[in-house]
């Protein structure tokens, strides 16, 4: 995957396969690539899984003009399952904890 400006919050899929990718949800600066890999599905043939990969980001999502429309944006995001399952885990952290590097 590379990108040619900033990329927030890069996501591959597939429509075809449920095997993880080694990485997702990630962000890309201009000119910068990354290599992101699937294990071989065995109930599909090479083409169909490679037609099945998607790659979007962020960045790839409409917003429309008009408060109404941006609102309407943002719950959508905010409110899909992997940021509400973040939101979950990260509000669990103590906030005296000191992450270690």
């Amino acid at each position: 995957v590379t990108a040619d400006c900033f990329a927030r919050l890069v996501k591959v899929e597939s429509t075809k396969s449920v095997l993880p990718f080694t990485d997702n949800f990630f962000d890309l600066l201009p000119g910068q690539s990354k290599t992101v890999s699937m294990a071989w599905d065995p109930t599909l043939s090479q083409e169909e899984q490679m037609d099945s990969i998607s790659v979007y980001s962020l960045s790839d999502v409409a917003m429309k003009k008009g408060r109404l429309s941006a609102a309407r944006n943002k719950v959508k995001i905010y409110s899909s399952p992997v940021n509400l399952s973040n939101a979950a885990y990260h509000g669990k952290l103590a906030k005296d904890v000191k992450l270690k590097k």
